[in-house]
C-alpha cells in the first residue's frame, strides 16, 4: 500500500481524534470571542487546498447576513491588500503557516486588523500572528494533503456556525455524524475504488464540476488529481459549463459532478444526463435521491447530511480517483517531483 493511499484510509481515524480537540472549553471560548468581535466585514484566504476550504464558510456566513469575501493569498497580497483594515475579521488557513504569500501578507496588513490563524503548527509565522489560533492538530501526511484539508473544512464549519451563532450540541453531531460516515465509506473503499477504475479507465483528462458549497471540492479535487498523479483536471462552475465548456463533451469526454441534496440538485442531475446524451460519462457524485446508473452514469451514493458538510465526505472518492490514475500513469501516488509540502517562495 502506497503512502497516499494510507493517508487516505487513516482519516475517519485521525480526524475524530483532532475534532475532540476543536470543541474543547478553550476553542468555543475562542470562538464565541471571535462571534463577539466588531468587524464589517470577514476574509478567507490561503493557498492550494487552504484555499479551496474556504468556500463554505464564506457562502454559510452570507447566507446569515455576514459580508464575506474569499481570496487567494497571492491575488491578496498583490492586488487587494488595501481592503483589509481594522475592522476586517482575516481568517488565514495555512497548513504549515509558512507559505510564502501567507507570510508576506501578515507583514504587509494593518497591526489592529483582528486574523484568526488556522494551521497546523502554533509557533510557525501564522500561528504566531494569530489573534485567535486554531491548531489543525493532525499528523503531517507523507505525500499531499488529506487530512489537513479536510481538517481545514471542519474547523472552519464551526467557525461559521460559531460566528453565525448556530454552533449548538446538534452541529456538534452532525460533525461527528459525518466523521462516522466517511469511516463506513472509507471500511469499503475497494469496492468503491474497483467501481471508479472501471468506469473511468485513464480517460485524456477529468472535468469537475459543482455550485455552491460543492467549490472547495471541486477546486481541491482538482488539485489533488494534479498533484498527485500529475494529470490534466479542470474545475469548473456546473453553471458556467453551459456557457462554452459544454462543446468540450464528447465520447473523450469524463466529469465528476458534485450533486448534494439541495436546491441545485435536479440542475446538476440534468447536466449528468445532457453530457450522456452527447457522448461523454459522468461520475455522479451525490446524497440526494437514488438515482439510475447508466452506460455513461455511475452514480456515487453517500449517505444523507448537511449540504455545508458534504465536502467532507464527498472529496474522499476523488482521492480514490487520484491514486488509480497516479497507478495507472507509473507515478507513485502524491510523491512530489517539481513542489514540495511547504510552498515558501513565490
Amino acid at each position: 500500500m502506497n503512502n497516499f493511499l494510507r493517508d487516505i484510509l487513516d482519516q475517519p481515524h485521525s480526524l475524530g481524534e483532532a475534532f475532540q480537540s476543536y470543541i474543547t472549553a478553550d476553542n468555543l471560548k475562542k470562538i464565541k470571542a471571535i462571534a463577539d468581535e466588531d468587524f464589517d466585514e470577514i476574509v478567507f484566504a490561503g493557498m492550494g487546498s487552504s484555499h479551496d476550504a474556504c468556500f463554505g464558510a464564506s457562502i454559510y456566513l452570507s447566507q446569515h447576513g455576514c459580508k464575506t469575501r474569499v481570496y487567494s493569498a497571492g491575488q491578496l497580497l498583490h492586488y487587494e491588500s488595501t481592503l483589509i483594515n481594522q475592522r476586517t475579521l482575516l481568517v488565514l488557513v495555512s497548513q504549515s503557516g509558512e507559505s510564502g504569500e501567507i507570510v508576506k501578507l501578515i507583514s504587509k496588513i494593518p497591526p489592529e486588523c483582528k486574523v484568526v490563524a488556522i494551521t497546523n503548527n502554533l509557533q510557525s509565522t501564522l500561528g504566531s500572528r494569530g489573534d485567535y489560533p486554531f491548531l489543525l492538530k493532525v499528523a503531517p501526511e507523507e505525500s499531499v494533503s488529506t487530512r489537513t484539508y479536510v481538517s481545514s473544512l471542519i474547523l472552519l464549519n464551526l467557525l461559521a456556525k460559531g460566528i453565525a451563532g448556530n454552533l449548538d450540541e446538534t452541529a456538534i453531531q452532525e460533525v461527528n455524524d459525518i466523521l462516522s460516515k466517511m469511516g463506513k465509506l472509507i471500511f469499503d473503499y475497494q469496492i468503491l475504488q474497483k467501481q471508479l477504475n472501471d468506469f473511468l479507465q485513464m480517460p485524456p483528462y477529468l472535468v469537475l464540476l459543482g455550485r455552491g458549497f460543492s467549490y472547495s471540492s471541486i477546486f481541491a479535487g482538482g488539485l489533488f488529481i494534479k498533484e498527485v498523479a500529475k494529470y490534466p483536471s479542470i474545475s469548473l462552475d456546473s453553471a458556467e459549463f453551459r456557457h462554452g465548456p459544454l462543446e468540450m463533451v464528447d465520447v473523450d469526454f469524463s466529469g465528476i459532478i458534485f450533486a448534494p441534496q439541495g436546491p441545485t440538485f435536479d440542475l446538476n442531475y440534468k447536466l449528468a444526463k445532457d453530457i450522456m446524451d452527447k457522448g461523454g460519462k459522468v461520475v455522479f457524485i451525490t446524497n440526494g435521491v437514488q438515482i439510475d446508473s447508466a452506460k455513461l452514469i455511475l452514480p456515487v451514493q453517500l449517505e444523507s447530511c448537511e449540504e455545508m458538510l458534504m465536502p467532507i465526505m464527498d472529496i474522499v472518492p476523488i482521492q480514490l480517483i487520484a491514486n488509480h490514475l497516479a497507478e495507472g500513469k507509473g507515478y507513485e501516488p502524491g510523491k512530489f517531483r517539481w513542489s514540495s509540502k511547504i510552498t515558501a517562495m513565490e
